[in-house]
């Protein structure tokens, strides 16, 4: 009989709970208090009841961390935000929950439960908003907060797929790993999430590209390793070229009509300088950011304070970010800030050896750098510490012959 992984699943449930809180809004589910803070409060329980199981062998990212969270705190001195600023502090200590729990408790916490966890619910997830909720959005049936909620679905899909194919041994093939990949390609085209579908691409590429050259130069490749490497882009033509065949650009309520419209966007943003809204409000961000970080020395070296991108922007105060995480840093922390984070971050990359689990970590980091803002990667934070505990200090269930 199966047993249940209490730890691996309230993690699990709380990495994805802003997803879920996108189908408790659409059907106007009021569950009384924040699912993330409940989330958060259980995990801590049980960090508390697995006390003696905790260790402090990996403290020293969480510090650095805490660092860079200690001067976000004190840009609240001059933060032209009067009232988003603490929110958004709070909200990072959700990122630091996600980041510590799987390090302090890296002796108990089960990496293979967690992702079998993780991809069952976010399939279900991504499927249920596909069929129940984004055909609705663009006939404005649905409230206009979930949105951008696709850009999870295509996000999570990514996550999905490379670890089904580049880390959970790449060399064994089931029904299981066929069909969660045929269902996460299937979502992660409908989604219509460009950066979720190209940098999934992109990595893939990467990886085969790599596997095959080195193949080459042994002169052998593994029967089962050609067998994935056919499989997944089968699925890819198949998915691509279905879309291609019955695109009709004025159909504007077929999911896969507005994925590849959406893709053909970046085309165009490339040769004419033009993306469509979503493009064009990113580019402008971008500039307005790099202006504003510029305009003098001390906002270059200091920042204008946590939160403060909505009201420097458009003189609001509300939640509002750059859509990348390095700039959305120095504009509102700094070089100061900027430098705080790539200590954490750049300790991470330079003191472990990782697993494939690499080729994940990239693939966040990609999307940091395209959509995400910093009250909103408790996934980026989580699948960060999950290369910190699956270095060369514990030995793991994945492949490891890349």
């Amino acid at each position: 009989m199966y047993k249940i992984k209490i730890l691996e699943l309230i993690y699990t449930l709380y990495l994805l709970s802003g997803f879920i809180k996108v189908f408790l809004i659409k059907y106007n589910i009021n569950t009384y208090i924040d699912i993330t803070l409940l989330l958060a409060s259980l995990l801590i329980i049980i960090l508390f009841i697995k006390i003696k199981y905790m260790s402090l062998k990996f403290v020293r990212p969480i510090v650095l961390l805490l660092l860079f969270f200690t001067w976000m705190i004190f840009t609240l001195l001059y933060t032209s935000s009067v009232d988003y600023c603490y929110k958004k502090v709070f909200l990072f200590l959700t990122n630091i929950i996600s980041f510590s729990i799987p390090i302090l408790l890296y002796k108990i916490f089960n990496l293979k439960n967690f992702f079998k966890y993780f991809i069952v619910i976010s399939s279900v997830l991504n499927v249920a908003f596909i069929v129940l909720i984004l055909p609705y959005i663009y006939i404005d049936e649905v409230d206009h907060m979930l949105s951008g909620t696709y850009l999870a679905v295509s996000y999570l899909s990514g996550i999905n797929i490379i670890y089904l194919i580049i880390i959970n041994n790449p060399f064994n093939i089931n029904f299981f790993k066929i069909f969660y990949i045929i269902i996460n390609f299937t979502t992660l085209i409908l989604s219509g999430g460009r950066g979720g579908i190209i940098f999934t691409i992109l990595i893939l590429f990467i990886y085969f590209f790599k596997k095959m050259i080195k193949s080459i130069l042994i002169l052998r490749m593994k029967r089962k390793f050609l067998y994935s490497i056919i499989l997944t882009f089968i699925i890819i033509f198949l998915s691509v070229g279905y879309g291609i065949k019955n695109y009709d650009p004025s159909n504007e309520n077929n999911l896969f009509d507005r994925s590849i419209n959406r893709l053909t966007l970046v085309y165009d943003a490339i040769e004419t300088s033009d993306g469509g809204k979503s493009i064009n409000t990113r580019v402008e961000y971008i500039k307005f950011s790099i202006k504003k970080i510029f305009n003098n020395v001390e906002r270059f070296i200091f920042g204008y304070g946590i939160g403060s991108f909505s009201y420097e922007y458009e003189k609001v105060d509300k939640r509002g970010y750059p859509h990348n995480i390095i700039l959305e840093i120095l504009f509102e922390m700094g070089l100061i800030g900027l430098f705080f984070f790539m200590i954490f971050y750049g300790y991470i990359l330079t003191k472990f050896h990782y697993t494939n689990l690499l080729y994940l970590q990239v693939y966040v980091l990609l999307n940091l750098l395209k959509s995400s803002g910093l009250t909103d990667i408790r996934i980026a934070f989580g699948m960060l510490a999950l290369m910190v505990i699956t270095s060369k200090h514990r030995k793991v269930i994945y492949d490891k012959s890349s």
